[in-house]
């Protein structure tokens, strides 16, 4: 028998090897929940973007007029890591982008706008909007819209998706993520029709020993939620749709996790329970909202059946939150997603002066808005007035606060469902729908987390960014000596471009390897011509430059495509634009009318189809003259050009000796008008006109009517006989190999008439717009406050008027009000 020091001995190395392995599991729990807290610091920052359209649908020959919204993803306040937007609008079923913009995010508000021309094909469209970093992460995260386009009546019926009530496809969604046998599971699912619409049914829920084990019935847009304990060895489907089609449930596996969540019982607390079917553990809850934290729970001790309670107060902004079951080893078991409502909510009044308007009438519409406790906000904001009996609002549409919290953060789980696309957002939130909160529920169970996925955040080292933040425009290509060959090693090369007031700017940069190149963070408007230049010591004559093509986002097909396959009710015969995107490749018009079009001259796009005078060069007298101005002195009607005090002889000065105004014209202000220079389709200073040669031009076009693109009175565009392919520096360095990049697209203005009392609407034109008035630079004041003025049309008709924008604190408000012109 052990004496008692040796028996001490024992006892006090056991209690040492206990407080090791406890120490040990305590580390490897830290461990764990360290590793989900750094992954979830350290991932990549994302942006958001989110458009407002001043309308749901169109008419061929309408202007869309959009305002962009880029916010930080995680806290919705404005973003401005992206210098380079871009807009598509493409033709779902072709793939095909028809119009394409580059728009300059900068402390301004962003918009634009699109014209319709009357070449547009009835159908439905899509427009995308993104930046290039936002290209790092699933596409699903661009911002992506549905529009129709008609023309009358024509496709209204054909368009008409939602009308389809045959089920396409029926799926399954075990809350969590999986059936386990011999564990309850609460399913939702989802039927949708071949539209990508939901689909109301009812059906029931069989085993393969044809028991029946649940009778189900949709209760919103095809969505609805059953509860069951899949047993051993059993399989289950469902009979459902006029051709009783089956669908299978998953598959229930042996061994793993159930989930459930009950985030609609308690006002205080969210309970979670979790179920291990074959199994001990000590699982871990991780929750996160817009990439913050929110909880981290542990299980004490091993076993197969978990709880826990989550504060609501802990959370602290409204949407989505991810809740993830973590195994012991740190491997994700289970997911769901719930939506956390607002707490304090922004407060918009909308007020015009009174509820009654005459035609034509003016309206004065003001705007206040206050944080719950009262006080103001100051925010950005846009402006939509439209007429009610030409344009119908979206039913429970997306607008900037549904999107943001709810669209923009998750996917969807159906396989053959557009994807970033929600149905009826506007439902969830619909303060008078008692049943929003519970159907809200149900539609997260069908949805995804879309921001990252725990697998990829978790894996070492985690995956960098391929897509770099953009600060400008950049153009790449590669360099070659004349006979093709690469160089030997790197070489110098310049970029000669002109920025947005018409300034030159130099870029060099060195080729890497086999001669490629990049130049960044360019500023230049419209489409824009750049000359690139090699090395001095051979002037860059023996320098090849080859353009990369523009790496835009693959384009995919979806359900929306069958409206232009299947709507026998669109007219085949007519055509799409594709003025302005000329450069994407992969746009194919196989349309005789578009092919027997001569072909345009992008120099012009600026001024196209304004008057235009046009000097063509003398080339037997063109080396007389040094400069464009002097040789256009006394030779076009239009213009008078002049000499500077102390300029006596014309051949020897430089552009900047001469003055150039237009001859007996001034602007509504009495002042002398603006006059814009252009080299090749490129807008430049006066003096930069130097760089051009007089017998290296074709011809001088000048314009002296109002020119709204370039915000002018008067053009001298001047052509170049190569169409722009030499130009030179202030060291006299040639340039060859001129390129058109398309720049920044130039923001067109809405106009809106100032009726006056006097105005005699017989006399004048019918004024049946369908949107009244569009504002996308509405700012609050210090008081919260903002005033719009506009007046009405010649229509008797219900005015909606539509506010969207963001706090400076990262809110989104939305807001709506209407009144009468009779």
């Amino acid at each position: 028998m052990l004496n008692s020091s040796v028996m001490q001995m024992i006892m006090a190395k056991l209690q040492l090897i206990v407080l090791f392995l406890l120490i040990a599991l305590a580390v490897s729990a830290q461990t764990v929940t360290e590793k989900l807290r750094t992954a979830l610091l350290h991932s990549l920052p994302q942006e958001k973007i989110y458009l407002h359209l001043d309308k749901p649908s169109y008419w061929v020959g309408d202007t869309i007029w959009f305002k962009v919204y880029a916010l930080d993803a995680y806290t919705h306040r404005s973003d401005t890591i992206s210098s380079t937007l871009f807009v598509d609008i493409i033709r779902t079923d072709s793939s095909q982008i028809i119009e394409h913009q580059l728009l300059k995010n900068s402390n301004e508000p962003i918009h634009s706008s699109f014209i319709l021309s009357e070449t547009f094909r009835v159908g439905v469209y899509e427009i995308r909007a993104y930046t290039n970093w936002m290209r790092n992460f699933p596409e699903e995260l661009f911002f992506r819209k549905e529009i129709k386009i008609l023309k009358g009546n024509q496709g209204r019926a054909a368009l008409d998706g939602s009308a389809r009530d045959e089920i396409a496809d029926l799926q399954f969604f075990p809350e969590g993520g999986n059936l386990v046998y011999g564990l309850p599971c609460r399913v939702a699912f989802k039927a949708i029709n071949r539209f990508g619409k939901g689909v109301n049914f009812k059906a029931n829920v069989i085993s393969n020993q044809n028991e029946l084990v649940a009778d189900i019935q949709s209760e919103h847009l095809g969505m609805g939620s059953f509860s069951f304990t899949p047993m051993s060895g059993q399989r289950y489907f469902v009979k459902a749709g006029k051709e009783q089609k089956i669908f299978y449930l998953p598959e229930p596996d042996p061994k793993g996790y159930s989930f459930f969540i009950d985030n609609l019982s308690d006002e205080e607390f969210i309970h979670v329970k979790a179920n291990c079917g074959q199994c001990q553990d000590k699982p871990i809850l991780f929750c996160q909202q817009r990439g913050t934290l929110i909880c981290s729970l542990q299980s004490e001790k091993e076993g197969d059946s978990f709880s826990w309670d989550i504060k609501r107060s802990e959370i602290t902004n409204e949407g989505i939150v991810q809740l993830t079951l973590f195994n012991g080893s740190g491997l994700p078991q289970c997911e769901r997603l719930i939506y956390s409502p607002a707490q304090n909510q922004l407060r918009v009044f909308m007020m015009p002066e009174k509820k009654l308007y005459g035609q034509r009438e003016k309206v004065n519409l003001f705007v206040r808005v206050e944080d719950h406790d009262g006080h103001p906000v100051q925010g950005n904001f846009s402006l939509s007035v439209t007429d009610g009996s030409q344009v119908t609002p979206e039913e429970y549409g997306m607008n900037i606060s549904n999107y943001l919290h709810l669209t923009s953060d998750i996917f969807s789980l159906t396989q053959s469902e557009l994807k970033g696309t929600i149905e009826q957002p506007g439902y969830y939130f619909d303060r008078a729908n008692k049943d929003a909160a519970a159907q809200l529920d149900i539609l997260l169970m069908t949805q995804g987390w879309r921001r990252f996925i725990w697998s990829d955040v978790l894996s070492s080292p985690q995956r960098g960014a391929i897509y770099p933040i953009e600060k400008g425009i950049s153009i790449s290509g590669t360099a070659l000596p004349s006979n093709g060959k690469a160089f030997a090693k790197p070489i110098n090369i310049s970029l000669l471009s002109y920025n947005a007031q018409g300034m030159p700017n130099y870029f060099t940069t060195k080729t890497g390897g086999e001669g490629k190149f990049q130049f960044t963070g360019i500023d230049a408007t419209s489409e824009s011509r750049f000359f690139l230049l090699g090395p001095k010591n051979n002037g860059g004559k023996d320098v090849k430059f080859i353009l990369d093509p523009p790496d835009l986002p693959a384009i995919r097909r979806n359900a929306i495509s069958i409206f232009y396959d299947q709507a026998s009710t669109l007219q085949p015969d007519t055509t799409v634009s594709i003025k302005n995107t000329r450069f994407l490749k992969e746009v194919i018009v196989k349309d005789s009318k578009i092919k027997n079009e001569p072909k345009k001259d992008p120099r012009r796009v600026m001024y196209e189809g304004l008057n235009t005078y046009v000097y063509k060069v003398d080339q037997k007298s063109c080396n007389y003259y040094s400069s464009v101005l002097s040789m256009l002195k006394g030779r076009v009607p239009s213009i008078s050009i002049g000499t500077k005090a102390n300029t006596k002889d014309i051949t020897s000065y430089s552009s900047e000796n001469y003055t150039v105004t237009l001859r007996e014209q001034r602007s509504f202000n009495g002042t002398l008008t603006k006059v814009i220079y252009l080299v090749d389709g490129a807008m430049v200073t006066q003096g930069s006109l130097d760089a051009v040669r007089p017998c290296d031009i074709e011809s001088v076009e000048i314009i002296t009517g109002a020119v709204s693109m370039l915000n002018a009175h008067a053009v001298i565009s001047v052509l170049s006989k190569t169409g722009g392919g030499t130009a030179k520096d202030e060291e006299g360095n040639s340039y060859e190999n001129g390129v058109y990049i398309k720049g920044y697209h130039v923001t067109r203005e809405f106009y809106s008439p100032k009726y006056m009392v006097t105005d005699n609407m017989s006399s004048q034109k019918q004024d049946s717009r369908s949107t009244l008035y569009w504002n996308p630079k509405i700012k609050t004041d210090d008081f919260g406050r903002a005033k719009v003025v506009f007046w009405n049309s010649d229509q008797k008709t219900k005015v909606n008027v539509r506010l969207e924008g963001i706090s400076n604190q990262g809110q989104p408000v939305f807001a709506t009000t209407f009144y009468s012109v009779e």
